[in-house]
């Protein structure tokens, strides 16, 4: 389904002169054997992404130093995250005699009620485990197992048969209605999908998806990825039961206006200071910001929750919708500022295709609703602040739905 993302778009983090894409990791890894037992950590390797989920490089590196095979199984801690060179260590178990030259680790392994079994010792293979199974039920071989990434928020292998490419993408509970949402769309024919081959709870077994991720989008692909969003949510927004008996989260007006400010309250102490400033300056405003969504008039329907081109993948217009865990329930133009922060020069003609897009669904008039459309759709800083609250929220039992979409 995924390849290893290669390039990112720019980005600077609050309290560092550094851009994040132009930062690297110096990392180590704690191993432990087929017991769970530490038996020591190795030196630090420095590592060209700074992405702290990408995890080939550093087995690679680890395999040709000390002839062994790792699976990562979490990151363990995180240094000097606004420096120009990050310290980061991982657990990791490892195939084959135990290497020399280790270095004594100063960590203790705790248990922890919510952490995810694709995090704990065993947890890959026991992956790995079910979804070869799941291959071999229906002819394929795996040949090749290739670990490309591991965090909080997913854990991605890729899996190499004789003939295909498949990718098993284990995910938390939070992010557990992803598969029944992919096998919502499969039932409704739902086009530019991701084709899932067998699930179990929040592990799904995906078909590869050819092409390369469309970070690099032009405006034409930009256009035609506003077409689809509006075109899938038009759709969705009758169906929004089915979207309620598949576990997708509400996130209408009410909940946000409560759990937003909640969140940021809450970890504000994490956050350096011209982060915490904006975001604060942020929720004073966010209750313009909400009757400003809500004076848009537009249906509640499917919010696919990390809108951005590089969440999308294929070749020129034959594109594939991805990663659909942070999916909820809630207003149509959460989703437009991730799509529309990336535009860059083609911004202004994004904004436009959206616009239209809705006018052809909802004709009417340019009147105090369409003003509102576009001065709604020049709102920024939705995104990050609607994404992580929604990772962290309960999920609330009721929502506002607006009776007007159609289904064409």
């Amino acid at each position: 389904m995924l390849v290893r993302r290669q390039t990112r778009p720019p980005l600077t983090c609050a309290g560092s002169m550094t851009p994040f894409h132009e930062r690297h990791r110096f990392a180590r890894v704690v191993l432990c054997g087929g017991d769970g037992g530490i038996v020591g950590m190795t030196r630090r390797y420095l590592l060209d992404q700074p992405w702290f989920q990408e995890v080939t490089d550093l087995i690679d590196q680890v395999r040709a130093e000390h002839d062994i095979g790792v699976q990562v199984v979490r990151l363990l801690t995180v240094a000097d995250e606004d420096q120009p060179v990050m310290r980061v260590d991982y657990l990791a178990q490892f195939e084959g005699e135990t290497p020399n030259g280790l270095e004594p680790s100063p960590h203790a392994l705790e248990p922890h009620p919510l952490r995810s079994d694709y995090a704990e010792i065993g947890g890959p293979r026991r992956l790995l485990d079910w979804a070869e199974g799941e291959l071999d039920r229906i002819g394929h071989k795996v040949v090749r197992r290739t670990q490309q990434r591991t965090w909080n928020l997913s854990s991605i292998w890729r899996l190499d048969t004789g003939s295909a490419t498949f990718w098993v993408k284990a995910v938390p509970t939070f992010f557990a209605h992803e598969s029944r949402v992919l096998t919502l769309f499969a039932d409704h024919g739902e086009p530019g999908m991701p084709r899932l081959v067998a699930s179990r709870g929040g592990d799904m077994l995906l078909e590869h998806i050819p092409g390369e991720d469309a970070y690099g989008a032009d405006r034409a692909q930009m256009e035609h990825m506003v077409r689809q969003l509006v075109d899938l949510q038009w759709r969705w927004a009758p169906r929004l039961d089915a979207l309620r008996a598949a576990g997708v989260p509400d996130r209408g007006s009410d909940v946000l206006a409560a759990t937003i400010p909640a969140v940021i309250r809450r970890h504000a102490h994490t956050m350096s200071g011209s982060r915490r400033a904006g975001l604060f300056q942020f929720v004073e405003r966010l209750p313009e910001r909400l009757a400003r969504l809500d004076d848009c008039d537009l249906p509640v329907s499917l919010v696919h929750g990390d809108y951005h081109p590089g969440n999308w993948r294929g070749t020129g217009l034959e594109l594939v919708m991805l990663d659909w865990g942070d999916c909820v329930i809630g207003h149509p133009l959460l989703d437009f500022p991730g799509l529309l922060d990336r535009a860059g020069p083609h911004a202004a003609a994004v904004r436009e295709a959206w616009l239209n897009a809705w006018r052809e669904k909802a004709p009417m008039p340019m009147s105090s609703r369409q003003r509102n459309w576009r001065c709604a759709s020049r709102t920024r800083g939705w995104r990050s602040s609607f994404r992580r609250s929604s990772t962290r929220l309960s999920r609330p039992s009721t929502s506002t739905t607006r009776p007007t979409p159609g289904t064409s």
